[in-house]
This record gives C-alpha cells, structure tokens and sequence, in this order.
C-alpha cells in the first residue's frame, strides 16, 4: 500500500470515529489491532462509569462498540446482503454491543443508545428492527 493511500484510509477511520456521539466521553484513543486488522480504539466513559470499547478498522469497513465486561441477554443479526452485517447485543433493556460490517445508516442512533445506557421500553425483535433499519 502506498502512504497516501495508508493516510487516506486513517484518515476515514478518525472521521467515522468523529463522527460518532458522545466525543466528550472519550477518554483514550490509540491504533492497534483487532482481528489481524489496524484498527482505531477509543475508550468511551458511560454515565454509569462503566467503560465502551469502539473498535473502527482502518482497511474495511468494519465497526464495534461494546460495553466492557458486560453479558448480554440477547443478540440479534441483521443482513442487507452478503457484504453487509449488525449484531446488536442487549443486556437489561439496554443496548451494550454492537458489530458491523459495511454501512449501516442508523450507526449513531444505535451508539447514542449504547453510550447513554438508554433503558429501552421494547427490545421485541420487531422494535430493534425499526432501530436498526430507521436511521
């Protein structure tokens, strides 16, 4: 891979890392690896002082934000075709995980509710379609 290409990719990375809510709540940013990808970290403070880990890979299109330590209730799946997915992981009505691959384009309003510890008054499979696929 040539430099300019390698810098214009990290350079998408941090802009889809910006462009998530919550920038006030970072408390760490570095590069590292996830899954034999480079990929940005940032440390995410929550309300609860409980700590979101957002992983965003600098070569694919490829997303995660979980909260640490945290065990789900549930996981869903969700596909628009082979080269895209969400899985979304809740635990206590909460949203606490979430993992992509290509565009979603409800990404923010999905972290908003992980980063806020929104209490969700329906995690039926039919109201976290409308969240996923509502942006």
């Amino acid at each position: 891979m040539n430099h300019t290409l390698g810098l214009q990719k990290l350079i998408g990375a941090y802009e889809a890392l910006y462009s998530l809510p919550h920038q006030e709540a970072i408390t760490e940013e570095f590069i590292g690896q996830a899954e034999n990808d480079s990929a940005i970290f940032a440390k995410y403070l929550l309300p609860s002082n409980k700590i979101a880990i957002c992983a965003t890979s600098i070569e694919h299109p490829i997303f995660s934000m979980m909260v640490r330590g945290q065990k789900t209730d549930k996981a869903y799946r969700y596909s628009t075709n082979p080269a895209t997915g969400l899985e979304l992981f809740i635990a206590g009505n909460r949203v606490v995980g979430i993992k992509t691959s290509g565009h979603w384009p409800n990404l923010n309003g999905l972290c908003e509710l992980l980063l806020s510890e929104k209490v969700l008054a329906d995690v039926s499979e039919n109201a976290l379609l409308k969240l996923v696929y509502t942006p």
